[in-house]
């Protein structure tokens, strides 16, 4: 068997999606599946298959106890094999190849995986031979979508390369630091160079918030025609403030208070504005994470293993390792079978909105590599999902609707009086006229 397309995916599970949309499995190994009798293989890895070595390798004697042994900084960085079996493999079956697809996750660890992958197996991943597939969902519309784009290979190459810098990175500061702060105390201890600093950042605000020393202060109000008006300041300089603003000499507020309450007020300022705001992006990894922290309060780990079982276990939402929260504009083409799929659950809520609308998030100018997480257009199984899954999938198929939805429209109002030309209270107030798109996510929605 040679000359087939070689599909190699960073897991097991993906590949097995990927060969579903290939044409029929004639064939079933524990390491590969082929396709059509050997018109294409599909194969995997097991997340890396090679790794770097320690810094054992690096030493002559293999000590790296001693002050002389550190630190250790490769001349040329070797790898290690951790699945010995799958890479002869691999090995094997891209020699064989006539042409080789990357079908690693799509972000810069995918990319790396496979490429190092291709590159032991004494091929260059960048010549012509090496195709990428993208796959930002994994339902059957999806892959086939991702398979009539494939792109060269080498147009990735930088995401390999920002992989393996920081791959590097992490070996340079986080095993060298290691090293030497046993050495110097004696203890175990890990270093890393994201983890370290990270974890300064939390003690130092610990320290703050231990050693803060609280105050009181002081916020005078009134009531005026049934509106709370609350202190805005005075008109005169007074030496009664703390950094924020805030009135700390309780004299003073006493003094505010006895003031107004004999003295005339005039309205000095008023305004009155409509206001319309649009619809919230669909999300990315970072604000669902937030999202669900502020209404739910699931950690951004529980977050995110949910994200990604959504996108590969039930395939339907897309991709979730993204910073990006627009969309594509040919995915505005979309749209009708998306909320098609999902028209069972959100009956009443997709029937209010209009898919004629488009929303500033379709904006191929915000796209990079990844966009905003969305349904795939794949009909949900709700049987199937936990009840935590089935909440952060509500959140995005919410998120996603609303991209249909008009502007809301509240009446915002600001109103100054001040009191004998001193002292200003101020008043805000905000009412919806027109929820709109505030209407589908519910009174917790205030982004």
């Amino acid at each position: 068997m040679q000359g087939y397309d070689l599909f190699i995916a960073e897991k097991p599970s993906l590949g097995k999606e990927i060969a579903s949309q290939l044409g029929k499995i004639t064939e079933t190994r524990r390491d590969y599946l082929v396709i059509d009798g050997g018109r294409a293989v599909v194969s995997w890895g097991f997340g890396h298959v090679y790794g770097l070595a320690m810094p054992e390798a690096y030493v002559q004697d293999g000590n790296t106890r001693t002050f002389d042994s550190l630190p250790v900084l490769p001349q040329k960085w070797l790898r290690v094999c951790t699945a010995k079996e799958q890479a002869s493999t691999l090995n094997r079956l891209i020699k064989k190849a006539g042409s080789v697809i990357n079908a690693g996750d799509p972000d810069r660890e995918g990319q790396l995986i496979i490429d190092v992958i291709i590159e032991e197996s004494g091929e260059n991943p960048y010549s012509p031979k090496f195709k990428r597939i993208w796959l930002l969902a994994l339902n059957e519309p999806g892959i086939k979508k991702a398979l009539a784009n494939l792109r060269p290979n080498s147009e990735y190459a930088n995401y390999k390369n920002e992989s393996y810098a920081r791959q590097r990175a992490d070996w340079l500061l986080g095993l060298n630091g290691s090293m030497v702060y046993s050495l110097v105390t004696s203890r175990s201890c890990s270093i890393g160079r994201v983890r370290t600093p990270t974890l300064a950042m939390v003690v130092n605000r610990d320290r703050e918030i231990a050693n803060f020393k609280p105050h009181d202060y002081f916020v005078p109000w009134v009531v005026l025609k049934g509106k709370k008006f609350t202190y805005a300041g005075a008109k005169r300089e007074f030496d009664v403030y703390d950094q924020e603003g805030r009135i700390i000499d309780p004299n003073f507020g006493t003094k505010v208070r006895e003031y107004v309450e004999k003295t005339p007020w005039v309205i000095t300022q008023c305004e009155s504005e409509q206001v319309k705001e649009a619809p919230p992006l669909p999300h990315s990894l970072d604000s669902i994470q937030q999202h669900m922290n502020k209404t739910l309060g699931f950690g951004i780990k529980k977050t995110l293993d949910i994200c990604q079982a959504l996108y590969e276990k039930h395939k339907i939402t897309s991709y979730p390792r993204t910073d990006c929260r627009y969309l594509p504009e040919s995915y505005f083409d979309d749209r009708k079978e998306v909320l098609r799929s999902i028209y069972g659950i959100y009956k009443d809520e997709i029937s209010k909105c209009s898919a004629t609308i488009k929303s500033k998030a379709f904006n191929d100018k915000h796209v990079g590599a990844h966009h905003g997480i969305i349904p795939t257009g794949k009909t949900p199984d709700l049987a199937s999902l936990s009840a935590d899954e089935k909440a952060v999938f509500d959140v995005i198929c919410r998120f996603y609707i609303a991209q249909f939805y008009p502007d809301s429209i509240s009446l915002k109002d600001h109103v100054t009086v001040t009191f004998g030309g001193v002292f200003d209270f101020t008043a805000f107030e905000s009412t919806i006229l027109d929820p709109q798109w505030k209407a589908l996510m519910g009174k917790s929605e205030e982004e």
